[in-house]
């Protein structure tokens, strides 16, 4: 929050980086890699998907081909209807994160 908090109400934000993704371990620390290693670590599940032994799991490789297609079609539609709620409630465009973080401010206090 307080990294949220500096950059929402810093007179410039800062400079364009190169795209690089994150996530948090239990809250206790970030990881950041650049994105050619989230790449990377697709082409290897995709490898070892394709390397399954689909007969001991009881389909065949069409068979769980179109299993993760319907998995992927129910989270495309699960995306687009968050999304058509989100306009519903906030309207159209994007969503101004700034005041947002501002009305969080008031709701939550300074906490810095």
């Amino acid at each position: 929050m307080t990294t949220t908090r500096a950059l929402a109400f810093a007179d410039a934000l800062p400079p364009k980086g190169g795209d690089s993704a994150y996530f948090d371990v239990f809250g206790k620390m970030v990881v950041a890699y650049p994105m050619w290693v989230g790449w990377l670590l697709t082409g290897i599940a995709l490898i070892g998907f394709a390397s399954l032994p689909f007969t001991r799991l009881g389909t065949t490789a069409r068979g769980a081909l179109v299993g993760v297609i319907r998995m992927l079609f129910v989270t495309a539609l699960a995306g687009g209807a968050a999304h058509l709620i989100a306009m519903l409630i906030h309207g159209e465009g994007t969503i101004a994160g700034r005041e947002k973080l501002a009305e969080a401010e008031m709701v939550f206090g300074s906490q810095a």
